[in-house]
């Protein structure tokens, strides 16, 4: 079952944008990666396509590919399997495919899984950005996190519960069934209003974190 999570490791930021976040990280990831063992997983940066403090905002694609190419991609000669940065702007995004090179035809980085967040309210649209990573740039791709809320004109997290059951159904019927989601999981952080998180404020499940663990259940 996909939805069953390793555990991971992802470098936030380059560690001076969002300084009081990244550079704390950048430290804890240099003393990971100069252990005897290097992670068995290894992510890029967390959203570095928008601002802080929620996000890593790396705003030059080569920026984040020297910082890549010194700290991450040395790791895959070490038996890392290497995850993409994950983008806020899902599909819409511009950051990884420069980064990538394949806005400029260069060969730039690569990776063995892309990481994407999903934040749709409708299977449709979760449908749609996995098809995206996966036709842009070739790899089976992780849902690191994914959420009900409505993007079109914004960002408007659901707060019906029924709609909420419904997507997170579908969703995961859907990742489950689709070979190129080799991973996923819920995101619990915040700006999510206060019908999704999984959990309440003394780590109880929700009536949404109950909807997803019987859906986990019923494959």
């Amino acid at each position: 079952m996909r939805f069953l999570l390793t555990t991971l490791f992802k470098l936030w930021g380059d560690g001076s944008a969002c300084a009081s976040v990244s550079s704390t990280r950048l430290t804890q990831f240099n003393d990971v990666v100069g252990s005897s063992s290097a992670p068995k997983i290894m992510f890029g940066f967390y959203e570095p396509d928008c601002d802080c403090p929620d996000s890593s905002a790396i705003s030059d694609p080569s920026t984040g590919l020297a910082m890549w190419n010194e700290y991450l991609k040395p790791l895959a000669a070490r038996g890392t399997t290497l995850g993409s940065p994950s983008m806020c702007t899902q599909k819409d995004e511009s950051w990884l495919s420069e980064f990538s090179g394949k806005a400029t035809g260069q060969e730039l980085a690569t990776w063995d899984v892309t990481s994407i967040h999903i934040n749709k309210n409708s299977l449709a649209g979760a449908q749609a950005d996995v098809e995206y990573y996966v036709a842009k740039y070739g790899k089976p791709v992780w849902v690191t996190e994914f959420a009900c809320v409505d993007d079109v004109d914004g960002w408007a997290p659901c707060s019906d519960q029924g709609e909420i059951n419904t997507f997170i159904n579908e969703v995961v019927a859907f990742f489950q069934g689709n070979d190129s989601v080799v991973a996923y999981g819920p995101s619990n952080g915040l700006g999510l209003g206060n019908v999704w998180p999984m959990t309440d404020s003394s780590g109880a499940l929700t009536a949404t974190g109950q909807t997803y663990i019987n859906a986990i259940k019923n494959l």
